[in-house]
Parts: C-alpha cells; structure tokens; sequence
C-alpha cells in the first residue's frame, strides 16, 4: 500500500517508522525537521510543497498529522483534489474533535483524536465495579482481554492453578518487558499484564478490599501537569462523566486554564515534592495520571504516587526507549500518547481478511489470528516440530469453533485458526515459517486490505 505522511514532528516519524514495518511505500513530507529519517528503500522523504502534494497522484492513504489542526484541515482539501485515496487528519482541538468533523469538511474521510484514546486506555484501566475490573476487548470476534495486577491485589503470590478460572484461561502474561506462557505453578506477581481467552466470570479477579468510590459517590481522576495531553484528558473525562482535580506547575496561567476547564477544581502545586501527594487521599480517585510536558517529572510523579498509596497510577511516556528504560521503575500503567496513535492508526486502515491483526498497547507487540491453509506446511506437524523463535507465543486454536490450548502434542489441521501472541518485528518471520511464499504473498495483500 502507498501512504503520503504530512507532519514536521515525533508524532509523523513515529508514523512512517510504524508504517514502514508492515512493508508499505511511505511517501514524508516534510519541511527538513526530520531530513534524517530511517533508511529504508520504501520510504521517501520530499520537501514539502503545495507542488510536490499536487504531483504525488493517488494514494491509498494520507494522513494529515501536523501541530495545527487548521493546517492539517487546509491541506486535507488539497490531498482530496489532487489525487485518489482516504483523507485521515490528526485533530488536537477537543471541541473540534467533538464536532461533525466530516460533515464540516466533507473531503476528510475520517480523523483520529489522541485525547479520546488516551481517555479510554486509563479508564478501562481504572474503573472497576464492586472490586471488579472492566473488560476491555483486543479483538471484534474473539474474547481476548487483558488484566494488569496491580499492588496489593489479593491474588498476588498465588499460583496460576489457584485461580479456578471457570471458561477463561491466561493464554500468556507479559512480564518486564516480554510474553512467556505460564504453567500451573506460576506465582503471579505485581504488574504482570495477563491476557486472557474465554467468556467466563471475572468474579476470581474481584478485590475484596476496593478502595475505590463507593456506590453512588462520584468517579474522579487526578491529573497532574500543565501539557496539551492532560488538557485532552481531563475534558474526555469529564465527558465520561468523571470529575477531575487538576494540579499545575507552579508559574501556569490558571486563570486560562479555568476558563478551558470551568467545571474541574485547578489549583497550583509543587508537582515532583512528596508533600504534594502526601497531602491527598489516595481513595478520593480512581486513578492518579502523570502528565506534564516531561518525561522525568511523570517518572518521579509516578514514583511518589505509589510511595503514598495510589494503586492505579499512569504515567505519559513519550520517548519510547525512555519508557523501556524506567518500566521496572514506575509503579502502574506507562502511556506512550505517540506510540497509542500510530497503534490506532493501523487499526483504523487495517480490513481484515484471512488473518487479522490486534497491536496492543505500546505497539511494539501484536495479537495475531492466523487461518491455516489446507496446503500450509505446517498442516500434520505438532507444535513442538515447529521451533518457533522466542518472542513467538502459540496462545490457542480455534478448531470447528471450539477453543483448545496447545500443548507441544497438538497436530494442526488444515482451517485451524491460530491465535499468536508476538513481537510486531517478528511478523515476517513467523508468516514465512507457517506459510508457503506464495501464501505469505497472499496474506501480505490481506493484510494490507488489498484482496
């Protein structure tokens, strides 16, 4: 697939470096902020030029992804006249994201708003009813979901076997940065994201000890910092009707910011000194968010949340190797607002056909749904025969719409649909290790939605 990029900031690199791993031509232009892209034969970086927009010729995709969403608007219209193709825009601004965006400006197809996601990553996250998580579904057809064990949650220390999962199984958990399949003897640690397969009852997950707002009580968030993300995130929020308590950096214009946000309590603070955090109850909030303009001060915010109590804290990453870096270190859930977008971009364009594919938070791994063709070759081989590589996890099959856990015995038949938990880098590799070329040709256009 070809796709033209148009944006001078992290937000089009991290795009192009994202769509260039699934093997499309990338067309950037850009005004020479990002000259020194990644090498790669696919990718094309033009000077930026109503001309050079005009002699592109069709496309499957542009995205519109630059600072000013009026810019993005202005040149979305020039994108729709001189060539063939969908017309996606980054739009920042919540009122204008919460308006009839493609009724306005009927040549953009479709837009996409980071405030939005970021809103509901944190509460399906958060929320929880009764002591019981929410469940936030990774795939349109199938019952995968995730759960992510937070301190003093009351299965901690146990052992998988112990769980008494009733049609539901922990297909994998992700833990310090990587997947591995869990036995029965397990021990379950804090902050291991489990994933999990089924349509049974969430009831082993329930916290006998929740501290979250009682019932009937409003739902409310903390926020902390004076970025465009924690603007975003505190009107999503409150269009989910939550409250939310905003603290600003010392030296912010208060008065600007209540006039954007006339119904949250803002106040100015010291948001990196431990009085700060020890001076709030931590069981006033369903969850703490970091989110200043810094990478550092969400670290260390996120540090003194958990010194003081908060179970559900979230801390906004930007840099991915900075967020790889301190993951041991924060206690709760990082957010990388960059990497969430280019993940729901790709979910967005992507039309599944033979197999379909899930990426999951921070983009870097993916859930794949993979249909065995009746001539793939490994039709009549065990797992085990397979040797898959590590980062490559086999989590279930789908036989004649009944669900088996693979064990290294198990035979796969011709339609089996396998259900893989893997790296995003790893798909090319996997794809020719199942498939014929041929097949892996095929399947490369399916995923691209070009059958």
């Amino acid at each position: 697939m070809k796709f033209c990029v148009v944006g001078d900031n992290l937000i089009a690199l991290d795009l192009v470096e994202f769509l260039l791993t699934q093997k499309n031509d990338v067309y950037w232009l850009t005004q020479g902020d990002f000259v020194d892209g990644p090498a790669n034969k696919r990718l094309h970086i033009l000077p930026f030029s109503y001309e050079e927009l005009g002699a592109l010729g069709p496309m499957d995709y542009f995205l519109l992804v630059g600072d000013r969403d009026e810019e993005n608007i202005l040149r979305a219209s020039l994108c729709k006249k001189n060539g063939e193709g969908t017309v996606m825009v980054l739009i920042q601004d919540h009122d204008l994201a919460q308006s009839q965006v493609r009724d306005l400006f009927p040549y953009i197809d479709d837009y996409f708003y980071p405030g939005r996601n970021l809103a509901d990553e944190i509460v399906n996250f958060a929320v929880e009813e009764g002591g019981l998580p929410q469940r936030r579904y990774l795939h349109p057809k199938l019952d995968i979901w995730t759960y992510t064990l937070e301190r003093d949650h009351p299965i901690l220390g146990k052992p998988l076997k112990d769980l008494s999962l009733d049609r539901t199984l922990v297909v994998t958990i992700y833990r310090d940065g990587d997947f591995f399949v869990p036995r029965g003897n397990t021990l379950l640690k804090e902050g291991d994201r489990l994933y999990l397969l089924g349509s049974g009852s969430m009831e082993v997950f329930r916290r006998k000890d929740s501290i979250f707002a009682p019932k009937g009580q409003r739902k409310k968030f903390w926020i902390l910092g004076a970025s465009l993300d924690a603007k975003n995130l505190a009107l999503s929020l409150m269009d989910r009707d939550f409250d939310v308590d905003i603290s600003l950096p010392r030296g912010e214009d208060l008065r600007a910011w209540r006039l954007a946000l006339p119904k949250a309590y803002i106040k100015e603070e010291d948001l990196t000194s431990l009085e700060t955090f020890s001076n709030v109850n931590p069981q006033d909030y369903q969850g703490v968010i970091c989110a200043s303009r810094e990478d550092n001060d969400n670290v260390l915010m996120a540090i003194l949340a958990g010194q003081v109590g908060f179970l559900k804290t979230f801390c906004l990453i930007n840099h991915k190797d900075y967020a790889k870096a301190t993951e041991k270190v924060v206690v709760g859930l990082q957010l990388n607002p960059r990497a969430m977008m280019a993940s729901s971009i790709f979910t967005m364009i992507h039309q599944p056909g033979k197999i379909h594919i899930t990426p999951l938070p921070g983009a870097t791994t993916e859930v794949l749904e993979l249909e065995l063709l009746k001539d793939s070759p490994l039709v009549g081989k065990s797992l085990k025969e397979i040797s898959l590589k590590e980062g490559v996890i086999v989590g279930a099959v789908l036989r004649h719409r009944q669900l088996i856990i693979p064990s290294g015995e198990l035979i796969f038949q011709g339609e089996d649909s396998l259900i893989i938990f893997a790296k995003s880098s790893l798909r090319d590799q996997l794809l020719k290790r199942i498939y014929k070329s041929e097949q892996v040709s095929l399947l490369k256009k399916w995923i691209g939605g070009q059958e």
